[in-house]
């Protein structure tokens, strides 16, 4: 049974000295964990303004979200479902995630971003 967990980590590349969200999705105990996240074309805030780079369901050590040597908690992760409702939710979340990559949503700092993804994916499939 899955747990779906929402983790945060500062990104210094961010003029507004602000936290990038995302969320991690792991099946099963053991399993590889998979993330959904968005960010700027290539990381570069140079690329602000083109269509947001959108990983969903992205394993977890492939990631631009890659902890490396953190642990989850030293990026705050929040474990928001477990069991049978992560593994559906996690289904609906990742449908979503396409949504937004098929449509070119753009990435704009401070209004359109990781965070507001994040938020507007969560909010919009009863996750409080």
């Amino acid at each position: 049974m899955g747990i779906l967990s929402l983790e945060a980590k500062f990104v210094v590349a961010d003029i507004f000295g602000k936290g990038h969200l995302y969320l991690v999705y792991q099946s099963d105990i053991g399993a590889a964990e998979r993330v959904i996240r968005v960010g700027p074309k290539d990381g570069s805030i140079l690329n602000i303004g083109d269509p947001m780079d959108v990983e969903s369901g992205f394993l977890m050590a492939l990631s631009a979200d890659n902890r490396g040597e953190d642990s989850p908690e030293e990026r705050g992760n929040t474990i928001i479902a477990s069991g049978s409702e992560a593994d559906r939710l996690w289904d609906i979340l990742l449908k979503v995630a396409q949504n937004v990559d098929d449509h070119d949503a753009a990435y704009l700092l401070p209004s359109q971003n990781s965070n507001t993804f994040i938020r507007s994916v969560v909010s919009g499939n009863l996750i409080e």
